[in-house]
């Protein structure tokens, strides 16, 4: 399926898991440190895209082996619900009320918002329209907005590519995120053809993400 909803932690939570789970590592915090201060106008807390901690089903017979379920009594409901895709993404749902019933046995519901994914980027559904991000449907919901430049998780971008991101980075609207869909098709050729970036370009898809009211 080409359309899914993700119950996603909310972005300011995120960053403060990201930076406290890195803040004794001394070369993270030089290397992160340049990059805010080089890039000082862009916040990461308004990143409103697929890489935010996303909730995923957990199977209540194996819970042990998971070393971190935040809200168990809906992940065990959501294992439930998805046996019925054929599919094995964990962290997405395909019906909106399916997702919503998820959402509804969160406790900390303060702390999650739900967001749409459509990868068919040609979709004309423009209604509460956040940006177009880029990065894998499902799976880790890698995004190489955010890991290059905002929370770099896996292949942040080297001191010398910052000069070629910032006008790029510039597109980018208040939620740091694409409106314009060829502006993101131009920043993920450019992306993949990068030393330094994901190399399974074959999982990575421009993908229009709304906002859908809990």
């Amino acid at each position: 399926m080409d359309i899914a909803y993700l119950i996603v932690e909310k972005q300011n939570i995120v960053v403060d898991k990201y930076l406290n789970s890195r803040k004794k590592i001394n070369y993270f915090c030089e290397y992160y440190n340049y990059l805010r201060k080089y890039f000082f106008d862009i916040d990461p807390n308004d990143y409103k895209g697929i890489s935010r901690n996303v909730l995923y089903s957990v199977p209540k017979k194996i819970k042990e082996l998971f070393d971190d379920i935040p809200e168990p009594e809906a992940q065990y409901f959501m294992d439930e619900i998805l046996e019925k895709y054929e599919n094995d993404e964990i962290g997405l749902i395909y019906n909106l009320q399916d997702c919503l019933a998820v959402y509804n046995k969160i406790n900390g519901k303060q702390n999650y918002e739900i967001i749409m994914s459509i990868k068919d980027e040609n979709n004309k559904l423009f209604e509460d329209f956040l940006g177009y991000d880029i990065g894998y449907f499902g799976g880790d919901n890698f995004s190489i907005i955010s890991d290059s430049i905002l929370l770099p998780m896996w292949h942040g971008a080297p001191k010398d590519a910052y000069p070629e991101l910032k006008p790029y980075l510039k597109l980018l609207n208040k939620n740091l995120l694409f409106n314009k869909l060829d502006e993101a098709r131009e920043f993920k050729e450019y992306y993949i053809d990068q030393k330094w970036a994901e190399k399974d370009d074959n999982d990575i898809f421009i993908q229009k993400i709304l906002s859908i009211k809990c």
